[in-house]
Order: C-alpha cells, then sequence, then structure tokens
C-alpha cells in the first residue's frame, strides 16, 4: 500500500511539470501566431490607480530566468488570477503590469486568459469569475538584465474602454526568488521520492 501511494506521488509529480510544460509552449505558440510579443510602455498617469478590499488575486508561479541560447534572453513568468468582487471577468481584458521601480515606467505584458472555475467556486456570490485566471510568459531583454529585476507587479483592466491599474506592491524579483527555493525544494523531493520508489522496485525484484 506504501509503495502505490508513493508511485502516486511520483506520477502526480510529473503530470503536474508535463502540465506546466504544455501551458507554457501553447502560450508561446499562440504569441507566435498572434505576433504579439510586444511589451508596451503605458502612461501610468493616464490611468486611475485602484486599491481596495474588493480586489483579490493570487500568484501560482512567478519566475524570471536567462535562458542557455547564445542569445541569452531573460524570460518572465507571471501566473495567477485577479478579480474584483462584482464584476464578471468575462467583461473586461486583462493584462499584466510590471512597473519600474527606479523610472516609474510602466511596462504591459502580453496576457493570455486561463479559465479558473476554482475561483468562481471559491467565491460563490453567484457571479462568474471563470476567466480570472492569467499567464504572461515572454522574453523581456529590453527591460532587465542579469539577475537584477526591481519591477513591482501590477495588473490593468478595462471595463468598457475605461482602464484602472492595481499595484500588488509585490516586487518580481523577491517573489521569482522565492518560487526559484520552492522549484528546487519541489525538485529535491521528487528526485528523492523518486530514488525511493526505484529502490523498492529494485528490493521486491
Amino acid at each position: 500500500m506504501e509503495k502505490k501511494e508513493k508511485k502516486k506521488i511520483v506520477i502526480r509529480t510529473i503530470i503536474k511539470f508535463l502540465m506546466i510544460g504544455l501551458v507554457t509552449y501553447i502560450f508561446i505558440r499562440c504569441l507566435m501566431i498572434s505576433g504579439d510579443t510586444t511589451v508596451k510602455e503605458i502612461d501610468g498617469d493616464a490611468i486611475t490607480v485602484v486599491s481596495g478590499e474588493e480586489y483579490h488575486y493570487a500568484f501560482d508561479g512567478v519566475r524570471t530566468y536567462e535562458t542557455t541560447r547564445s542569445n541569452g534572453e531573460n524570460w518572465v513568468y507571471v501566473h495567477g488570477w485577479f478579480f474584483e468582487d462584482g464584476n464578471p471577468t468575462f467583461l473586461r481584458t486583462f493584462n499584466v503590469v510590471l512597473k519600474d521601480n527606479e523610472t516609474g515606467k510602466y511596462y504591459s505584458l502580453p496576457t493570455m486568459m486561463e479559465v479558473r472555475k476554482d475561483v468562481t467556486a471559491f467565491v460563490d456570490d453567484g457571479l462568474n469569475y471563470d476567466q480570472a485566471g492569467f499567464i504572461s510568459h515572454l522574453p523581456v531583454e529590453s527591460l532587465f538584465h542579469g539577475e537584477y529585476y526591481d519591477f513591482d507587479i501590477c495588473f490593468m483592466v478595462t471595463y468598457d474602454d475605461q482602464s484602472v491599474l492595481f499595484d500588488t506592491g509585490r516586487n518580481l524579483g523577491e517573489l521569482a526568488a522565492a518560487q526559484k527555493i520552492k522549484d528546487e525544494e519541489e525538485r529535491l523531493k521528487y528526485e528523492s521520492t523518486e530514488e525511493v520508489y526505484d529502490e523498492e522496485v529494485d528490493d521486491g525484484e
């Protein structure tokens, strides 16, 4: 019974990493098809900045990394969900925005919607928040280089041509550093579980 449980853990971990890879691949392909991989500077002064308890968000993953390709492009990956109480998400357009803390400039990133029925189920107020999920994954070499990223993550939401900006106050570099530690812990846990499972299989033979 214990062997079966460990096997299930190994299988679930493999599936998890495969799903992350698949979602990333699909998103990149969508960007390649649409041709929209442009990071756009926006006028932060022209957009109303909002805050309050009616806004809710969570990050499922924030990563920054440099590819191993010869050009050494820097990439950013931001995955999570965001919604405002009383505003169904299917009525909006949404973008992840990075705020440069040194210059005060804002940069809108191409962002893909992800269906999150779990958010609607969790809120359970009779409204539809299925489109609260988002993924942004693209090269942003023009924004930063190396290991230093002094950007805060914001969200730009547009309803009926009226845009508002929600500043999470969360730093991209700090979140990415914490995610890197978490990913490494997951990797070590997976390798440890796999080794134990292999040893038990060998013993069983």
